[in-house]
């Protein structure tokens, strides 16, 4: 029989610290002004991370270094980058799901890498699911066994104090919300900054700033 091998592969990054989510943490994401989404709410503020005024840095200064860290880990080890560049949280935001629920298929352009850190989702019921490929297929046919060759989604179970990490083009979703718990969760897009190329193969680019 012959043997299957994995072919260029992509990774998600995952790491938890459930910790960082205190009483007071949920307590003001709650509280911060809200505007509707496509099937659910998001925060009106889109920049939690960075604004010097947003409830992370009021109450959690340890889960911005928490992201940053895993971030960077991230970009060193899932995308190949050296130390001369670093990433930068460009924008964040908070989205707010209940019951009946869920978030569209989508994926985040105008980034490189994108993440999602959990401040309330439940245990055995919350998912993030990737997608494969988009839904469109010049060819479809039925599969003798799904597996990680044949399978066209990726479902990540997760839980408050998950944070999961990936390329910004990876189209991605959840299911509708099945229980009463306010699903909560601070996402974020990210760009490199530093230098890229090299002189002599004029390919030199230089990236100081990213907002």
């Amino acid at each position: 029989m012959v043997e299957l091998h994995p072919l260029f592969p992509k990774a998600f990054g995952f790491a938890q610290k459930p910790e960082l989510v205190t009483k007071e943490v949920l307590e003001a994401a709650i509280s911060v002004p809200r505007k509707p989404n496509t099937n659910n709410d998001v925060s009106a503020p889109n920049r939690i991370l960075s604004d010097s005024n947003s409830f992370l840095q009021t109450h959690e200064a340890g889960l911005n270094s928490f992201i940053m860290e895993n971030l960077t880990d991230f970009y060193r080890n899932g995308l190949g980058t050296i130390d001369e560049v670093q990433p930068i949280i460009t924008q964040s935001w908070l989205t707010y799901t209940k019951r009946g629920q869920k978030m569209h298929g989508h994926a985040h352009p105008n980034s490189v890498a994108s993440g999602v850190f959990y401040i309330n989702a439940v245990e055995g019921l919350d998912q993030l699911i990737f997608e494969k490929e988009s839904p469109y297929q010049h060819l479809k046919y039925d599969y003798v066994e799904r597996n990680e060759y044949t399978g066209k989604q990726y479902i990540i179970p997760v839980k408050t104090g998950d944070l999961i990490l990936f390329r910004s083009d990876q189209w991605h979703y959840f299911n509708e919300v099945e229980h009463d718990e306010e699903r909560i969760s601070l996402a974020f897009n990210s760009f490199p900054i530093g230098q890229f190329g090299e002189e002599d193969l004029l390919t030199h680019l230089v990236i100081d700033s990213c907002t």
